[in-house]
C-alpha cells in the first residue's frame, strides 16, 4: 500500500492519465456492448 501512494505522489501525471484512459475504456467497451441501461435507464424507442 504505502508503494502505491508513494507511485501516486512521484507519478502524478501518469496516474491521473492512467486512470482517464481506463475510464475511456470501459466506456467504450460498455456502449459496444448495447448496454445502455447502466446509463440511460429508461427504454430507448
Amino acid at each position: 500500500m504505502n508503494l502505491a501512494i508513494r507511485d501516486i505522489r512521484y507519478h502524478r501525471g501518469r496516474f491521473i492519465l492512467t486512470s482517464i484512459g481506463l475510464g475511456l475504456l470501459i466506456g467504450i467497451v460498455m456502449s459496444m456492448g448495447g448496454s445502455t441501461a447502466v446509463w440511460w435507464p429508461m427504454p430507448l424507442r
